[in-house]
C-alpha cells in the first residue's frame, strides 16, 4: 500500500514539472488528465486494498475456527486422559465398565454380577448408549474356594436323640469344612449347598411296631426329616429289621451356619453301625454356588 501511495505522489510531481512550460489552457487540460489518471490509481488502490482487507478478515476466521477446534480437542483429550488415570476400583460390572477403563478389544469377558461371576460379549467397537454392546452368555462357575466332604460312620451302633451325630472316617474334606468329632458341618462361605445322607435303622426283634426319625438340623432347627417303621409278629420276633435311609436338601447357607444330622424320635430301633462292611451311614455335601459378591466384599 505504502509503495502504491509514493508511486503515485511521484507520478503527481512529474507530471507538475512536465506542464510548468505550457501554456495556461494546456496546463489545465494536462491537470484534469493527470487528475483522472490519479483518481483511477486510487480507486484501483483501494480496490487492492479492500480485497487485501477481506483476506485477512478471512484467514482471521479461519485461524479463530482452527483455535477453537484445538481447544475442544484438549479438552477431549484431557477428560479421557483424567478417566483412564483415575484407578478403577473393584470389579467391572459390564462392557461399559471395561470401555471406560480402557479395554479396546472385543470378545468374551468375566464381570460382576448381582451375586456370581458373570460371562459376556462385549462389542467395544460400539458405543456405550449402544444396546449391543453387551451379550450376555451365562453363569461362570467362581468359586473362592472348593467346599466337599464325604463322611461315613463306621464304628458302633447309635441311638442317642436329639444329638448330633458324630462321624469315624472322613473320605474327603476339601476346606476342611466337616468337623467329624462333633458331626457338624459349618458353611465357609455364602451360597447354596447341597447334603445328602444315606444310612440303615435297625429295628429291635419285638412283638409291636418300631419307629425311628432322622432329619437335618440347621443352626438348631430341623428343617428336613424321614420316618421309618419296623413291625414285627410271631413270624419275625427273632429277627432284626433293617430299613435303608435316605435324606437330601439343597441350602440356601451363611458363612458361620452349621449343619448336621440327628435322631428325632426312635421307638425299638437305632442307627446300624458298620459292623464289618465299612460303615453303612454316610452323610454328603458340597458348595453349588457360591455368592461370590459377599466373598470379595467380606
Amino acid at each position: 500500500m505504502a509503495r502504491a501511495a509514493f508511486a503515485i505522489l511521484w507520478c503527481a510531481c512529474w507530471s507538475i514539472t512536465a506542464i510548468a512550460g505550457l501554456s495556461l489552457e494546456k496546463q489545465m487540460q494536462q491537470l484534469v488528465e493527470n487528475y483522472e489518471v490519479l483518481a483511477a490509481k486510487l480507486e484501483a488502490v483501494e480496490q487492492q486494498n479492500a480485497i487485501h482487507v477481506q483476506n485477512l478478515e478471512r484467514k482471521i476466521q479461519q485461524q479463530a475456527s482452527l483455535l477453537t477446534a484445538l481447544r475442544g480437542e484438549n479438552q477431549i483429550t484431557r477428560a479421557d486422559a483424567e478417566t483412564r488415570q483415575t484407578p478403577a476400583t473393584g470389579m467391572p460390572r459390564s462392557c461399559s465398565d471395561l470401555k471406560a477403563r480402557g479395554h479396546t478389544l472385543s470378545g468374551l469377558y468375566l464381570i460382576m454380577g448381582a451375586k456370581t461371576v458373570e460371562t459376556v460379549y462385549c462389542d467395544l467397537r460400539k458405543s456405550e448408549s449402544d444396546p449391543t454392546l453387551q451379550t450376555w452368555i451365562g453363569f461362570a462357575d467362581v468359586k473362592s474356594m472348593p467346599v466337599y466332604f464325604n463322611a461315613l460312620r463306621s464304628s458302633t451302633t447309635f441311638k442317642q436323640v436329639q444329638v448330633p451325630i458324630p462321624f469315624d472316617v472322613a473320605r474327603v474334606n476339601v476346606g476342611g469344612a466337616m468337623n467329624l468329632s462333633t458331626g457338624k458341618f459349618t458353611a465357609p462361605r455364602v451360597g447354596k449347598y447341597f447334603f445328602i445322607f444315606t444310612g440303615t435303622a435297625s429295628f429291635l426283634p419285638s412283638a409291636g411296631r418300631s419307629s425311628l426319625n432322622m432329619g437335618l438340623c440347621l443352626n438348631g432347627n430341623s428343617f428336613g426329616d424321614i420316618v421309618t417303621y419296623g413291625l414285627s409278629d410271631e413270624s419275625n420276633s427273632n429277627v432284626y429289621q433293617q430299613e435303608s435311609l435316605t435324606l437330601q436338601s439343597t441350602l440356601h447357607l451363611n458363612a458361620g451356619d452349621q449343619v448336621w444330622l440327628q435322631i428325632g424320635f426312635l421307638s425299638g430301633s437305632f442307627l446300624e453301625g458298620g459292623g464289618g462292611f465299612g460303615g453303612t451311614n454316610h452323610f454328603s455335601g458340597w458348595l453349588l454356588e457360591e455368592d461370590i459378591s459377599q466373598s470379595l466384599t467380606g
